[in-house]
């Protein structure tokens, strides 16, 4: 029973070894030298938290516009935390089930006979998951702990 439920939890699947040779993980970690000399980037698990913070705090007063800002800008926040990484272990089972869901989205919008309107929830959909991987890196540092 309880190989059968590392099975499905994905727990037995080697990321080491696919981040040693994957081209699509070679980004991770490029600008660590940068970060570690940015005044800026020492507090940058504080400042991911507050772009939760106010996404959530605004989601129901303000328009849908905003909001996709908002999350435009925890998408390219999560992308410079990301390429500015110095930790290694950012993906768990439950990241590569999301970006399994993902690329099914991306298929049936590929195949939609309406492109407009499925390229436009692909859009939020991406936008949306973005956000739920700036809110696991967030919220796994041990800054978030404190609070």
């Amino acid at each position: 029973m309880n190989s059968a439920w590392r099975t499905v939890t994905l727990s037995d699947l080697p990321l080491q070894h696919w981040g040693k040779h994957s081209y699509l993980h070679r980004p991770i970690g490029l600008l660590k030298r940068w970060r570690q000399g940015s005044w800026l980037m020492q507090w940058a698990d504080a400042i991911g938290a507050a772009l939760i913070l106010i996404v959530f705090a605004l989601a129901p007063f303000v328009s849908t516009t905003l909001i996709g800002l908002l999350l435009m800008a925890c998408a390219a926040y999560w992308v410079l935390l990301t390429v500015t990484d110095d930790q290694q272990a950012g993906i768990t089972p439950i990241h590569l089930l999301v970006l399994l869901y993902w690329g099914v989205s991306v298929v049936a919008t590929a195949l939609s006979p309406v492109k407009a309107q499925a390229v436009e929830g692909l859009i939020k959909l991406t936008l949306n998951l973005l956000l739920f991987a700036l809110m696991a890196r967030v919220l796994r540092s041990p800054v978030s702990a404190l609070w």
